[in-house]
């Protein structure tokens, strides 16, 4: 995937291909997105296929969908401290040598002059937070990760042996996101990429009007469960762009043996 390869060098975190929640998540969680404290596999197509958050409780609507594991313990918790900040301003673009210009109205124009390449444009800009005391978690991740990975394979019929269980400690999200890649065999040389409005209630508030022979994809599409909550969804940032986290790697040695490995 040209996408992640461009995107992994800029050391936001792991880059989402789909930041999207996907449209079979809960509502509470769709609102919201990626949170700190998420547990889940990152999917073969670039999404994050979420199970459950440590951080709330059982009984939470986000969490009552499943049949959580009976060690599942948001009891004993430690404290939570993040760091939050402004990663780009509106009209911002994530980008890997590529000339790009905004104008007033968030329109973004890129030229290609590359061979391969990806651009991450951010209309409405994008905000980081994260897990400031990553040590103190690591201790209960120890504890717990097991039971989880236990769940996610058994409960849930993850393949984990394809896949690595993730706990979430920071993310970067925005409102809106336009994703471009393109390589010589799909690009038109010395060619122009536009993303602006679209004006089109059934399509994402931004969408890209002149591809250049590029891969081209921007969201959200409308999630018709917020439709009626246009105030909320028109405030918050719950798309999920870069995913910073703890990879629970577990070895198998006369059963399964885990350990914590940070990506």
């Amino acid at each position: 995937e040209i996408y992640i390869e461009k995107m992994l060098p800029l050391k936001n975190g792991y880059p989402m291909c789909f930041p999207q929640p996907a449209q079979d998540l809960p509502i509470e969680y769709r609102r919201k997105g990626v949170s700190i404290g998420d547990v889940g596999v990152i999917t073969r197509s670039g999404g994050f296929d979420f199970l459950f958050n440590v951080l709330l409780p059982a009984q939470h609507p986000i969490n009552l969908p499943a049949c959580l594991p009976n060690e599942f313990d948001p009891v004993s918790l430690p404290m939570l401290r993040t760091t939050s900040h402004t990663s780009a301003d509106p009209g911002d673009s994530k980008f890997t040598s590529l000339r790009v210009d905004s104008d007033l109205d968030m329109n973004t124009r890129c030229d290609i002059h590359e061979d391969a390449g990806a651009i991450l444009s951010l209309p409405h800009g994008a905000s980081d937070i994260d897990m400031a005391n990553e040590w103190h978690w690591k201790q209960y991740i120890m504890k717990h990760a097991l039971h989880w990975y236990r769940y996610a394979r058994d409960n849930c019929g993850r393949d984990l042996d394809r896949h690595s269980l993730y706990f979430i400690t920071g993310c970067m999200k925005s409102k809106t996101w336009g994703i471009a890649t393109f390589n010589t065999s799909m690009r038109n040389r010395n060619s122009e990429l536009v993303i602006g409005k679209s004006g089109d209630i059934y399509k994402p508030s931004y969408v890209w009007k002149r591809s250049g022979g590029a891969s081209c994809r921007s969201g959200p599409y409308p999630d018709a469960g917020l439709a009626s909550e246009n105030e909320m969804q028109d405030n918050t940032n719950n798309q999920c762009l870069f995913l910073r986290d703890l990879k629970l790697h577990c070895r198998r040695r006369c059963g399964i043996i885990y350990g914590i490995l940070p990506v």
